[in-house]
């Protein structure tokens, strides 16, 4: 499964030097969602500059990174945010690169005619 998540720049440096990523936060207590910990969206059904536009003043906006995960590995869940009804989304509270593989990361993905993905090489 293809998803994504925004991320602080701490958080990638973090993620690209192997760490183990833990994030317990229960957002069900602030937001309308279902969600604990590190949140990820499916990029079939929201792009990333799609999704910022309803995440805003949420989400991170350093950079999107795009990721290869077992579905296992992860929780379906549900958000509701500004102008979007009920969208699925997916969380987990501990990742890294040796469970979610990075493959993808974009630092202006909201240029909505020149965003760039750079690929992550494989570790």
């Amino acid at each position: 499964m293809t998803l994504y998540r925004f991320m602080s720049k701490e958080e990638y440096e973090q993620l690209l030097a192997g760490k183990v990523l833990v994030n317990e936060e229960d957002h069900t207590r602030e937001y309308k969602t279902a969600s604990v910990g590190f949140c990820f969206l499916n990029i079939n059904d929201y792009s990333p500059r799609q999704a910022y536009e309803f995440l805003r003043g949420i989400v991170s906006d350093y950079a999107a990174v795009m990721f290869e995960v077992d579905e296992k590995l992860l929780t379906p869940s549900y958000g509701v945010y500004a102008y979007v009804d009920k969208i699925t989304e997916y969380y987990t509270t501990t990742y890294s690169i040796e469970t979610f593989r990075p493959i993808k990361v974009s630092f202006n993905f909201m240029d909505r005619t020149h965003a760039v993905w750079h690929e992550i090489a494989k570790r």
